[in-house]
C-alpha cells in the first residue's frame, strides 16, 4: 500500500485533498512526483499574523 492509499484509508475526508505528491524540498522549493519544480506557500502561524508591532522605547 503506498502513501495515499494509506492516507485515504486512514484519514477522515474532512477536505478535499489537492493533486499534489511532494518528493523533496529545498529552500522554498518543492519538486512534484512528476519532477515539477513548484514554490512553495509560505504560511505564517496565526499568532504573527495580525500582531501589533511593540511599543518604541524612550
Amino acid at each position: 500500500m503506498n502513501l495515499r492509499e494509506q492516507e485515504d484509508a486512514c484519514l477522515v475526508p474532512t477536505y478535499a485533498k489537492l493533486p499534489l505528491s511532494v518528493v523533496r524540498g529545498e529552500d522554498v522549493w518543492v519538486w512534484d512526483d512528476k519532477g515539477e519544480k513548484i514554490p512553495r506557500p509560505v504560511r505564517r502561524p496565526r499568532s504573527l499574523r495580525h500582531r501589533p508591532l511593540a511599543p518604541q522605547a524612550g
